[in-house]
């Protein structure tokens, strides 16, 4: 159980998790922060799009074979 409070940190150690080839913390980051983008305002989701599209991004790329 991962103990990470800010949404953008976390965000961004799934991006660096997927980039490094742990794709099952990247995932469940994302799984873990999909739950709290439900239920934020479109001002929240605004400000945290950027990431959370890296993040999505790092897990396909990640995925894929080279």
């Amino acid at each position: 159980q991962m103990c990470i409070r800010d949404r953008n940190a976390r965000a961004q150690y799934g991006i660096w998790a997927a980039n490094n080839g742990d794709i099952t913390t990247a995932e469940q980051l994302k799984v873990d922060l999909d739950k709290d983008w439900k239920r934020w305002n479109k001002h929240s989701r605004s400000i945290h799009s950027e990431v959370f599209r890296r993040l999505s991004e790092a897990i396909t790329s990640s995925k894929r074979p080279e």
